[in-house]
């Protein structure tokens, strides 16, 4: 069962899923970190959390502010995801303190996230990152940022269940991400870490057909962080691994292997 939880960040309300073991906690909670305009209630976090609860985990999903419960995405950013994710966690520590322990688990923009946000409350066990972009500026993506500058904002669509939604995301979204890469650490704000600070155990996923950050990319992220850490390229999935049952188990049995054999 799927309890829905309110947690407050500023003035708003941040929309997550609260995913309570049976028969008590006995493991670290895991903080499940959604992709760019990804929603809490996509088939690949729900198969991980219900994974992770039998397992004897708090788990906790939630939609960063500005995309699918607000109506306004100009509030949505990296910074802004990150404020949030500190938002969720103290939550977990003043409810579910006595665990004191915390996993983060994120995909693509949501791994990023794994990798960069510090934790003020817990402590945290392990760090998860699904396909997770280094956020270069490079020949390739300069084109598109600059279509995106020019016009001011970008349409982007996606689908849950029945519904679709056409996101207007400002080019604000852009400038703010481009404070953040996953290989250089945070150039501006002190109040988020550098991968070669951290220490704990990494697990870093790639696709081997993943048209969005290339295996590559994950491996040159993966050089930077600390030991022990762990980097594997699955086989025939994809970065939208999402939409394919098949795919999912691949990433998520990953997940699963990883946290049994470091005893988390």
């Amino acid at each position: 069962m799927i309890e829905e939880i309110k947690i407050k960040s500023g003035k708003y309300n941040i929309h997550a899923d609260l995913y309570l073991p049976i028969g008590g906690q006995s493991k670290p909670a895991v903080i499940i970190l959604p992709e760019f305009l990804g929603n809490k209630r996509y088939e690949h976090y729900v198969n991980l959390a219900e994974r992770l609860k039998f397992l004897g985990h708090i788990v906790i999903c939630f939609n960063p502010i500005g995309t699918w419960d607000h109506d306004d995405t100009s509030l949505y950013s990296v910074s802004q995801y990150l404020s949030d994710f500190c938002c969720v966690e103290k939550y977990t520590w003043e409810n579910y303190g006595y665990a004191l322990e915390v996993i983060l688990c994120g995909h693509s923009l949501g791994g990023m996230i794994a990798l960069l946000s510090p934790t003020n409350y817990l402590s945290c066990r392990a760090r998860i990152a699904i396909m997770p972009p280094q956020y270069e500026i490079t020949k390739r993506n300069t084109e598109s940022r600059e279509e995106w500058r020019e016009k001011g904002f970008k349409i982007s669509i996606r689908e849950f269940q029945m519904e679709t939604r056409n996101f207007r995301v400002p080019y604000s979204f852009e400038k703010d991400r481009s404070q953040y890469c996953t290989l250089d650490g945070i150039p501006i704000s002190k109040s988020y870490i550098d991968i070669k600070e951290i220490q704990c155990p990494f697990l870093f996923i790639a696709g081997e057909r993943d048209a969005v950050v290339s295996p590559e990319n994950v491996w040159e992220i993966y050089k930077r962080a600390n030991k022990p850490k762990r980097f594997v390229v699955l086989e025939g999935v994809q970065h939208n691994y999402r939409e394919n049952n098949r795919m999912i188990l691949k990433v998520n049995n990953q997940i699963i292997n990883f946290l049994d054999e470091n005893k988390l």
